[in-house]
């Protein structure tokens, strides 16, 4: 247990270490900057702190950044002079009120077109600009105001702007009529547009998420069992079993830190024979163990990244393993002088709960295919039982998991 506390502790301090995100800023001189910001609002450049090693304090940003990025998330802000509307949600204008902001843009897309988005106070507005006027970056208008207390009409000036700036030969007003103010539309209306110039399009915008993922695993192992203070002593043998079942991983944001919680059904079916010398007798000894255990495991795992599809993954975790089932003992005596074997004790004992560690490492590729090499640890299926022995039980193996996506 000590093993495991350390280990989640240890688990936790990477997840905090790991709230450094990795990126850069460029100044108006063009000088760029690579470093770690703290975890935070990455759209709000007001609150955002920086440093340039893991061991210096967070700054904040300087008036001459006009551009900053998160590596792992993929994103990218550019400061812009734009013309933004502040009229509200209780404005009976139907055009925008428009004031003139420094910001910086949530760079959408970018190529002969390219769209930008900026939310403040839980709104998203939509901007764009184009190769043929890089500085001008204009503001999509897209307005809900008010025509009474109890009614609201919409201002779609978006459609006829997107009409003329961003549309391809033989694109009608009609192809831009249903378009609606929502980000995966406007940025498909942009990627077809460079598509249609020649232009390859470049997609900003994390790529990974948080959340669960579900797989069925199988698995054949050495099985090694051994009977601690048994008398007569036996020695460990080994056999093949197999184990299969399911699990559950909460993978983090960056998708390398997760916690797993996996439930597998094992087959623990094994015979422990040996024989004692006692000088007049030979005791010879059988341990049979007929039965199956259902193992809960759980614990922290990491995945060190070799490409998008590919991964290394290394665990660690705690095993509560409930047995079904029972050890028989038999005791077979053999006299020195040749007389005839007689039968010595005979024992039965229920299995009972054990615990163990489970570790494992493995590469996972394509997302989908995985093939770990795990070891868990002694459990003692008779803690508890009137018995001066113990069961050491761990195996070694090799499992085959397939991931749900």
């Amino acid at each position: 247990m000590k093993f495991f506390t350390l280990l989640i502790a240890a688990f936790f301090a990477v997840q905090l270490n790991a709230q450094d995100v990795k990126g850069y800023y460029i100044t108006v001189s063009g000088n760029k900057t690579e470093g770690f910001f703290k975890y935070g609002d990455f759209y709000d450049a007001e609150s955002l702190k920086f440093k340039q090693s893991r061991n210096d304090d967070y700054k904040g940003f300087s008036n001459d950044v006009v551009e900053y990025g998160m590596y792992d998330d993929n994103l990218k802000f550019e400061k812009h002079v734009v013309q933004v509307d502040v009229s509200g949600n209780d404005s009976f204008e139907k055009n925008p009120e428009l004031q003139t902001r420094t910001v910086f843009l949530n760079v959408l897309i970018e190529g002969n077109a390219t769209l930008y988005s900026y939310t403040k106070d839980y709104k998203t507005i939509f901007f764009f600009n184009t190769k043929a006027k890089p500085q001008e970056v204009t503001h999509l208008i897209y307005k809900k105001y008010k025509i009474s207390d109890s009614e609201t009409k919409e201002n779609t000036g978006f459609r006829q702007q997107l009409y003329n700036a961003v549309r391809c030969d033989g694109q009608y007003v009609s192809d831009f009529k249903d378009i609606m103010y929502d980000k995966k539309q406007l940025m498909d209306v942009f990627k077809n547009y460079n598509s249609c110039k020649g232009y390859k399009s470049v997609i900003y915008g994390p790529k990974k998420k948080s959340g669960f993922n579900y797989s069925v695993f199988a698995g054949v192992n050495n099985l090694n069992v051994g009977i601690s203070y048994a008398f007569p002593a036996v020695d460990n043998q080994s056999k093949i079993n197999y184990n299969f079942g399911s699990e559950v991983t909460y993978v983090f944001h960056s998708e390398r830190p997760a916690l797993f919680f996996r439930v597998e059904y094992e087959l623990l079916t094994s015979d422990v024979v040996d024989s004692y010398d006692q000088g007049y007798n030979v005791l010879e000894s059988t341990y049979k163990i007929k039965g199956s255990a259902l193992n809960f495991i759980f614990g922290p795992r990491y995945n060190f990244l070799l490409s998008e599809k590919s991964s290394i993954l290394a665990d660690a975790g705690f095993c509560f393993s409930q047995p079904f089932g029972d050890i028989k003992k038999t005791t077979i005596i053999y006299p020195v002088n040749n007389g005839e074997p007689y039968s010595g004790d005979h024992n039965e004992y229920n299995l009972t709960t054990g615990f163990g560690i489970n570790l494992g490492v493995g590469y996972t590729f394509d997302k989908k295919y995985g093939i770990v090499f795990r070891y868990l640890t002694n459990r003692n299926y008779l803690e508890g039982q009137h018995s001066s022995f113990k069961t050491k039980i761990n195996r070694v193996g090799i499992e085959f998991k397939y991931t749900f996506y």
